[in-house]
């Protein structure tokens, strides 16, 4: 099919790299393919916990097989995904790229390096439609001739399954609690087999307050080296008090791997990494939550399934039978390095100054840039009348020039005569409207573009911000679970962030203190971020003070302002706050920050130019901040 569209194509696989050897290698074979113009890609990426590594990242057309070589050896004993990719924007050109013969080399002894195999001459056809295998192939590094190794994968253990009864089609393995409407098994809706598992109240079955759970004790084997959960889900009705759930429980501590409200009405499948969990005895939760409010909510499961493997061998997932519901190809998530790099920008009114700037920030190596979706610019004139010409034309530009786009979500402070009003009051209608936001640019084929992350509201910690009230940790805590699940039901994939806090120590009726709110945030989510957001937003501010001055060196300097969040490092403040809160293992994004030199408002002067920041001054500290944050801010 060779029509264009905005589309992004790939292929990944997990594969864990083996500790104690000396070297290794993902070698693969590349045929890249452009045409026309534009800000298409091919690329090839590999991620290993937080971190993401680009082995090539580039619009190249090159009609002949390339042989791509990357070095693992710094990521040995990690569980890694390789994914290859081809990214087209929809515009007037395209890109396409085959791959074949890749493999992962993992030497031992020596200074052996792999051998690759010759490479076949320009004029081959490119082979198609085959499955991408990435084999480990473990090689001694013994004198003499070496032989090249085959992809082809040597007969081995083989995964074993940790659930009885995961495909339903039994009746024993799980335990159903009486409820009011307890879990049942079901024929009217499967994934595969003639049996599911249904959780919740189907359309029809009168609404109750009440919960509907299965679990299962199992007992994950010590020598795994890998242990992955799979199961099948389908969700549907429900009002906002209702959610269905995944939980994962061992040694005291919750995972959820799934909660929330979704009215997918289609099968989806959830896949959990549960290796750290080797050797334990977990319980496996599956529920649904009815609050008896609005209409009521189910799930339907099956094929639940938690393969243990040895090394090197992949769990394989069960072949799924055919269902009429076509299931949305989404973009994968946007990759974030740490640090990474973006700039705001104001696009929205003159697509000419948008070129322009879009240009210059493609051009100083920026990868994001922050954009303001205003909802009273789009739903101005009432509920469900959207205007969408500028919004789609911003998106589109941003995707256009390869940049990934943040949207800060929210109202002008400044407007007092928004048909909505402000929030907190707003807050139903604003998550009708964002979650019509998010659909329209899910970063599915079908999609009018992608916005690959959202930024929930804008300081809410000051009462400007939040419709003239008293600052409400708990009530934007409100927004912004509400906020996330409507989101990640348009698109699963998209990045969700918190508002970033004005730094601040003022606690009255006109503001709180940023770290006073987010200590509340937590304490709103019940010391658990899961399910609000992905990274945490923050405002770095420098103020009078170069950007490496320690916090605790601003509030013992009069001229620095004389309190810790007069300093670019405040953000640590914040940091800590994460870690203490458990969330040591998510990344901030430091939303907004900098210097100003302004010589005139007295509000700003003391920290601008009369501090002597001028415009030298301000450049040379934001890019000592870059250095800063690359050094000291990992990952």
């Amino acid at each position: 099919d060779d029509r264009i569209a905005y589309s992004d194509s790939t292929g990944y696989q997990y594969v864990q790299l083996p500790a104690g050897v000396n070297e290794i290698v993902l070698q693969a074979k590349v045929w890249r393919t452009a045409a026309g113009q534009g800000n298409d890609l091919q690329y090839l990426l590999i991620s290993a916990g937080s971190q993401s590594y680009t082995a090539f990242r580039s619009r190249v057309n090159e009609t002949a097989w390339q042989e791509v070589h990357y070095d693992l050896t710094h990521l040995a004993g990690q569980r890694i995904r390789v994914l290859f990719g081809a990214f087209n924007t929809g515009g007037e050109g395209r890109v396409a790229m085959y791959v074949d013969d890749a493999a992962i080399y993992a030497c031992t002894g020596g200074t052996a390096t792999p051998t690759p195999a010759a490479s076949p001459s320009p004029t081959a056809s490119p082979v198609q439609g085959m499955p991408l295998y990435l084999p480990i192939l473990q090689r001694p590094g013994a004198a003499g001739p070496e032989t090249t190794p085959t992809v082809t994968p040597t007969p081995g253990p083989s995964c074993t399954e940790a659930v009885v009864n995961g495909g339903f089609e039994a009746n024993g393995g799980w335990t159903m609690p009486t409820t009011a409407r307890p879990a049942r098994y079901a024929s009217e809706r499967v994934w595969q087999g003639s049996r599911s598992l249904r959780l919740g109240i189907p359309p029809g079955g009168g609404n109750a307050r009440t919960d509907s759970t299965a679990y299962q004790w199992v007992n994950l084997p010590a020598d795994a080296a890998t242990i992955t959960l799979t199961a099948h889900v389908w969700r549907g009705g429900g009002s906002s008090g209702d959610f269905h759930y995944i939980w994962v429980t061992a040694g005291g501590k919750t995972d959820r791997l799934l909660q929330g409200m979704q009215d997918a009405r289609r099968w989806q499948e959830v896949t959990y990494d549960l290796t750290p969990l080797a050797g334990q005895r977990i319980f496996l939760l599956l529920g649904t939550f009815n609050d008896g409010v609005g209409g009521p909510a189910v799930m339907y499961v099956d094929e639940v399934s938690i393969q243990a493997c040895p090394p090197n061998v992949t769990p394989t997932p069960p072949t799924p039978t055919p269902t009429p519901t076509a299931t949305p190809i989404y973009a994968p998530p946007a990759t974030v390095t740490s640090p990474d790099f973006g700039a705001n920008a104001f696009l929205w009114w003159r697509p000419e100054i948008a070129e322009r700037d879009l240009t210059l920030m493609k051009a100083a190596g920026f990868r994001w840039v922050r954009q303001s979706f205003m909802w009273e610019d789009m739903e101005q004139h009432g509920k469900g009348q959207f205007t969408w010409e500028n919004a789609d034309r911003v998106v589109q530009q941003v995707n256009a020039s390869g940049l990934s786009l943040l949207a800060r979500l929210g109202t002008d402070p400044a407007r007092d005569n928004f048909w909505a009003g402000a929030p907190p009051d707003s807050l139903e209608d604003f998550v009708d409207f964002v979650a019509a936001l998010a659909r329209r640019y899910n970063c599915t084929p079908e999609a009018v573009g992608c916005i690959q992350a959202y930024q929930v509201w804008n300081e809410p910690n000051l009462a400007r911000e939040w419709g003239g009230h008293r600052p409400n940790p708990r009530q934007y805590v409100t927004m912004l679970g509400q906020v996330y699940a409507a989101i990640k039901t348009a698109n699963p994939n998209a990045i969700v962030i918190t508002a970033g806090m004005a730094p601040t120590g003022t606690d009255n009726a006109e503001a709180m203190p940023d770290v006073t709110f987010y200590r509340e945030m937590y304490r709103a989510m019940g010391g658990d971020s899961d399910g609000y957001f992905d990274l945490l937003g923050v405002h770095g501010a420098g103020f009078a003070a170069p950007p490496e001055t320690d916090p605790a060196e601003a509030a013992s300097n009069p001229a620095f302002g004389g309190h810790r969040f007069f300093s670019f490092r405040h953000v640590e403040d914040i940091r800590a706050i994460m870690v203490a809160n458990g969330d040591h293992d998510k990344r901030m994004a430091v939303l907004e920050f900098g210097w100003t030199s302004d010589p005139v408002n007295p509000e700003y002067y003391w920290h601008g130019a009369g501090a002597g920041i001028d415009e030298f001054v301000k450049a040379d500290y934001l890019k000592r901040a870059y250095i800063w944050a690359a050094e000291h801010w990992q990952p």
